[in-house]
């Protein structure tokens, strides 16, 4: 408002013969009258600031309700200074708001505020009445009390009801009682996901919401920033209120699926748990993350990704902090989805007729979708034949299923229709060690096992089982294990294996894998061959024995001429249960540092296994070799010997390669379990070896080979 004097002079007159009438009356809309005030009187000798008087429209009037009121003010002063009447030209001044002070004789500053305008510098008299709607107010209680600022403005000295309005804040404040509304509910920060309730959005115990626009937040959640209206009544006052929902989201999601198709684990996050404000995270309700720390490194892989392994559904709870400082947690539900398992052979025969192959069906909350093709699936000649769950070839060839969910992740099988039953195949003959499991004796599954054929088997030609893939039987030894399929109209093929079950005993079996050459010396049987290595010592492979469970060594002088040992053992140690023999063992290490091998000296390392001994010596002497000769790592003492000679296929069904690194001279012999020699082949300039273990049994067999300058060994396996 302008700054003006209200009404009032500034200088009291010494007499009174005029005076200013302000009386104010109050209508619904309905336009009757529901409220009069006691009428105000004022004469330059009654020199007050503030007038406040209460109005009560309790009865009648709510919080949000419309009411009029028209100006029935009169009368005149005749100050020394000038005229001063209220007309019903005279403009006025009329503002909500609400009153510091009452007390006329205190300052004038911070007398009153305001909150608005009603009218400013307009006429307003008894056929000009202002509308005035009641505001929603904050506090509780039954009734509220609103003030309005009134003030005419005359002769140019406005009635303002401005804060500091020195020497013109004269106003009448009319402080209207009504009856309290629910308190409107005010704009809100609502993290994602959150559950809107009537506690979060502030409404009171008992007060009803209804009218709700664009629609009730409490049912519908919204997922973006939203403006809403909403009528509140407390069962006596209504009042229509307007509000918005502000949505806080995580900067940065950590989860953007909503469901994995079965095959895609394990499942990783979006981002790390460290790349964003995340302050605790729970999967279904166990803490993994907390206070800004990993709790559970099951759940993270080595980037700090979140990690999920196997197929369900998960509810992760992510807290975290805003950049403005609000702490949120959001819910993700994410469905890893098993795998679609189609469980049906590879090859179908129809000798004589085709018969229907049905896909497997979908599991309860599932639904799946079907596409056959063929007959040469793959190829440009494939066409789609059917989209049903089963389906009924009518030529031979090659077919594909595929089966696809309703979240679109799918599975394919490949599989043929033959004329002719497959040649089922037991494998390689089985040797085991008594005392030991017997091997699964079986035929694959994914062929045989859901097709329509007659399996039966046999052990020693006598009927034992029909039906089935595998062979529930444990033969005894010299068994021979027999298997036929058979289908109406399909020639039926067999296949046998034989099983053997032997006594088994540890057996020590090793090579020096570092020699230079091989020299031939005397001794008390005659001459013997004996590998010469470089100092600082020998380096010994014993990772062909087998059966061991633990091993003992020893190192001594030994005099080949008496066959006996010169002195005490320079060294001699055992390793207790459960230890195999490794594929490296440093003479010089186990010697230590007190200790150096001799040159010209004739040394015996001896290699025993156990718990049921066996031992075997291995002779050696040493010189002083080139620097360039020397071993000068572990790792290149470890590998020289194995890098030397390769073996391939290994494991080996029958035939086998070896390959030297280099052409040599020297011996290559074939070693079986027991230790046995039952090959041996003298070689010149010669590095490959085509070789056939065909005719004996299933076991570990070790190749070795004693060259001119090296003696190494090979492990091989026939299945």
């Amino acid at each position: 408002m302008k700054k003006t004097v209200l009404l009032f002079f500034l200088f009291s007159v010494l007499f009174a013969s005029a005076q200013f009438n302000f009386s104010f009356k109050f209508y619904n809309t309905n336009n009757t009258q529901i409220g009069v005030n006691t009428p105000i009187q004022y004469d330059n000798a009654n020199s007050w600031y503030l007038y406040t008087q209460q109005i009560d429209l309790s009865q009648s009037v709510c919080e949000g309700d419309q009411i009029t009121i028209k100006n029935f003010s009169n009368g005149s002063l005749l100050p020394s200074i000038g005229n001063y009447s209220l007309t019903s030209t005279t403009l006025w001044d009329v503002k909500p708001g609400y009153t510091y002070k009452t007390n006329p004789n205190l300052s004038f500053d911070n007398a009153w505020s305001t909150s608005g305008t009603i009218i400013d510098n307009q006429i307003w008299n008894n056929n000009t009445g202002i509308t005035y709607t009641i505001p929603n107010s904050t506090g509780s209680g039954q009734y509220a009390y609103h003030t309005i600022l009134i003030a005419p403005v005359l002769n140019g000295h406005f009635a303002g009801v401005y804060n500091s309005n020195s020497g013109c804040q004269r106003v009448i404040a009319l402080k209207i009682k009504v009856k309290k509304a629910p308190i409107c509910i005010t704009n809100k920060n609502i993290c994602e996901g959150e559950s809107i309730t009537n506690m979060l959005l502030g409404i009171e115990s008992g007060i009803t919401a209804s009218n709700w626009l664009p629609n009730d937040p409490r049912i519908n959640t919204p997922t973006q920033n939203t403006n809403y209206s909403v009528t509140l009544s407390n069962g006596t006052c209504s009042f229509n209120c307007s509000f918005s929902i502000k949505i806080i989201k995580p900067e940065f999601e950590l989860i953007s699926d909503n469901y994995v198709c079965g095959g895609n684990l394990p499942y990783l996050s979006d981002i790390s748990v460290f790349d964003y404000n995340y302050k605790k995270i729970t999967i279904n309700n166990l803490v993994v993350f907390d206070n800004y720390n990993i709790t559970n490194n099951n759940y993270f892989d080595s980037n700090y990704y979140l990690k999920l392994n196997s197929s369900g559904i998960y509810n992760i709870t992510v807290t975290y902090m805003t950049y403005s400082g609000e702490e949120c947690s959001k819910t993700y539900t994410i469905n890893l989805l098993k795998s679609i398992k189609i469980p049906l052979p590879t090859i179908f025969s129809m000798c004589n007729n085709f018969e229907q192959i049905c896909a497997p069906l979908a599991p309860v909350g599932s639904n799946y979708s079907y596409q056959w093709w063929g007959p040469s699936a793959g190829s440009n000649s494939s066409t789609l034949l059917s989209t049903s769950s089963c389906f009924t070839p009518n030529v031979h060839g090659s077919f594909l299923l595929k089966v696809t969910n309703q979240y679109g992740c799918s599975e394919t099988h490949h599989f043929s229709v033959t004329n002719s039953i497959p040649q089922p195949n037991l494998g390689s003959n089985i040797v085991v060690c008594k005392g030991e499991r017997m091997p699964t004796i079986s035929i694959p599954y994914e062929i045989f096992g859901n097709s329509g054929y007659t399996i039966t088997w046999y052990i020693n030609g006598i009927v034992v089982q029909n039906g089935g893939t595998t062979l529930q039987m444990s033969p005894g030894n010299g068994s021979t294990v027999t298997v036929t399929i058979s289908k109406s109209g399909c020639k039926t093929p067999s296949n046998s294996i034989t099983v053997t079950i032997q006594d088994c005993n540890p057996t020590a079996i090793m090579s020096i894998t570092n020699g230079e050459r091989i020299n031939s010396m005397s001794s008390k049987y005659g001459p013997i061959n004996v590998p010469e290595v470089c100092l600082p010592g020998a380096i010994i492979d014993g990772s062909a024995s087998h059966h061991e469970n633990s091993y003992f060594v020893e190192l001594a002088k030994f005099d080949l001429t008496t066959w006996s040992d010169i002195g005490s053992p320079l060294y001699s140690g055992w390793v207790p249960g459960g230890t195999t023999v490794p594929n490296y063992l440093n003479v010089s290490t186990l010697l230590g540092t007190n200790l150096n091998l001799q040159t010209g000296v004739v040394y015996r390392f001896r290699l025993a296994v156990g718990p049921i001994w066996h031992s075997t010596d291995v002779f050696f002497t040493v010189k002083t070799c080139r620097s360039s000769q020397l071993f000068v790592s572990k790792s290149d003492e470890n590998t020289i010997g194995e890098n030397f000679m390769t073996a391939y296929p290994n494991p080996i069904e029958s035939d086998f390669s070896i390959q030297l690194q280099n052409e040599s001279n020297g011996k290559l012999e074939i070693i079986d379990i027991t230790g046995r020699i039952i090959y041996t082949e003298e070689f010149k300039s010669k590095k490959n070896f085509e070789l056939s273990l065909e005719n004996n049994n299933s076991g570990i067999y070790l190749v070795k080979i004693t060259s001119d300058t090296i003696t190494t060994t090979k492990k091989i396996i026939k299945k």
